[in-house]
């Protein structure tokens, strides 16, 4: 199944690209696409994920096609956008 990351924000600026697709086995999480994430884009475990290098910082969020997604055990579907949002400063 394929998925497409949206990254915005610092992500965008540490790995350069604004997405990527990936080629999933069946009924994959958000966890295991933050493992994923992880272990190909090491650069991101100190600016975007735990010191696990795996559970992504609470400053983060996480949207599949539109939707926040506040359970890291939710399965992807096919076709699924993920977009991982960083924080939002204003005022």
């Amino acid at each position: 199944m394929k998925v497409t990351v949206k990254y915005f924000a610092r992500l965008r600026e540490i790995l350069g690209k604004s997405s990527d697709e990936f080629e999933l086995e069946d009924s994959p999480t958000i966890t295991d696409l933050l493992n994923l994430l992880s272990n190909r884009y090491p650069q991101l475990r100190g600016a975007v994920f735990e010191h696990d290098g795996k559970t992504l910082k609470k400053i983060y969020q996480v949207l599949v096609s539109g939707e926040y997604v506040g359970e890291p055990n939710k399965k992807l579907r096919d076709g699924d956008i993920v977009a991982i949002l960083p924080p939002v400063a204003g005022g």
